[in-house]
């Protein structure tokens, strides 16, 4: 017979050593158990906030390995000029085991990228950047194409975020797309429906992207008699930015046209 037991901390009673215990294994399992089935990556958090020419990064949790992990101080890390494409990381070193707990070491550090070299397993991507000589970065994004900017722009398409069963985008580009595909009034429920979940969801899954990609565009496709050139299923996270660029410019060319105030409108007169 199994049990759940929860220490009584009261007046009179003896404070035992399995209490404590109890007490200090509770947060921690309650997080193993809460994500025990989303992939490694960015859980929540870890959003960086650029302060001159230093990258500020707000307290997050992170799952490495099957661990998750509570990153609770603020972590800052100074940047400069770049001559090529680099990526802010998040390193894990060896675990180091002490006689009263067991460090996992890990480090901040700016590297270059190379696509032909995959991410190694104990580094997590935060996001990219190319940075000109005497700029600094910015994350106010004009529009969501500038997501991908190539020069002094935080690029968080690449980044590692944890979803269900296998990584998804970052919240920070979903809910752009959101926010701008509400602001141009789509015309079906399909297009209300997912962009309210955008904006109202700590995470999309892929697969619920991947499949509205597939049902709008495959829509689009068939009147123009155009075949779909990819499977959805196969989409790198950067290419499933280039189709919400896409889709949202359709919601935008969609936009129904705003009553025009009485006193624009043309008016007739009878005699």
């Amino acid at each position: 017979m199994a049990d759940i037991r929860n220490p009584c901390f009261a007046r009179g009673r003896i404070l035992k050593l399995d209490m404590l215990e109890n007490l200090r294994d509770f947060p921690r399992d309650a997080l193993d158990c809460f994500y025990e089935d989303f992939s490694d990556g960015i859980v929540c958090g870890l959003t960086p906030v650029i302060e001159n020419d230093t990258i500020i990064f707000s307290k997050g949790i992170l799952k490495h390995k099957n661990k998750v992990y509570l990153m609770n101080t603020l972590a800052a890390l100074p940047y400069d000029e770049t001559h090529t494409e680099v990526a802010v990381k998040i390193v894990f070193q060896q675990e180091e085991e002490r006689p009263d707990y067991i460090a996992q070491h890990y480090e901040l550090l700016i590297d270059k990228t190379d696509k032909n070299i995959p991410t190694p397993q104990n580094e997590i991507e935060l996001f990219r950047f190319k940075l000109k000589k005497g700029a600094y970065l910015r994350s106010d994004y004009q529009n969501l194409e500038d997501f991908v900017t190539e020069y002094n722009t935080i690029n968080v398409i690449h980044a590692l975020y944890a979803g269900y069963g296998k990584p998804t985008l970052s919240p920070l580009v979903m809910r752009y797309f959101g926010r701008a595909a509400l602001d141009f009034s789509p015309q079906t429920p399909w297009d209300v429906s997912f962009a309210m979940l955008c904006v109202n969801s700590a995470r999309v899954e892929r697969d619920i992207i991947l499949h509205y990609l597939g049902q709008r565009l495959a829509n689009v496709e068939s009147k123009t008699n155009n075949r779909p050139s990819e499977k959805p299923e196969a989409l790198s996270n950067q290419e499933i930015h280039m189709q919400l660029v896409k889709v949202l410019e359709l919601i935008k060319r969609e936009e129904a046209p705003r009553k025009r105030p009485m006193s624009q409108r043309h008016r007739i007169t009878l005699d």
